[in-house]
């Protein structure tokens, strides 16, 4: 008995694992579409606006119900400033990269004439970028960890109770 039980949850776990990497790749191929559809075709955001809710909307889900379901977004607490700095640092650094590239590709000319003040402007971007994402995530990582309190109380008083 105790086989075919390891057997099934061997086999639940290898089919959440697929599950997990179709997701992922389903989100990298949602993401390379949006940044085709922008930068490579200049398209409008009403060609590649489904994508773009998709996207975003799937992981903004992700991110409220594993807060609502006490699951730790950030690792443990020594961690998680870490993460945070590090996950704002790569954040500024891709949005002053995505803006860069489609400021100089939509005014090479004033880009070139204008070299310094080019690069001043992603300075600012990526400040403002880094400063944006840091302060989302101290919220989300405020919201989790009132959440991870109240699931710690609520253990500690079905303790108490036993």
């Amino acid at each position: 008995m105790k086989r075919k039980h390891g057997s099934d949850e061997r086999i639940l776990i290898q089919s959440r694992k697929v599950l997990s990497e179709g997701y992922t790749l389903l989100m990298i191929m949602l993401l390379v579409s949006i940044l085709v559809q922008q930068f490579l075709f200049d398209a409008p955001f009403e060609q590649y606006a489904v994508e773009f809710i998709c996207f975003f909307g799937v992981y903004i889900y992700i991110v409220i119900r594993r807060l609502m379901l006490g699951v730790n977004l950030f690792g443990d607490k020594d961690t998680t400033k870490k993460m945070t700095l590090l996950n704002s640092l790569v954040t500024g650094f891709i949005i002053t990269i995505m803006n860069g590239v489609l400021n100089y590709t939509k005014y090479t000319e004033s880009a070139k004439e204008q070299l310094g003040f080019f690069i001043i402007t992603l300075l600012i971007v990526f400040t403002c970028a880094t400063i944006g994402s840091s302060v989302m995530l101290s919220i989300l990582n405020h919201f989790n960890n009132k959440k991870q309190l109240q699931i710690q109380k609520r253990l500690d008083e079905e303790e108490r109770e036993d």
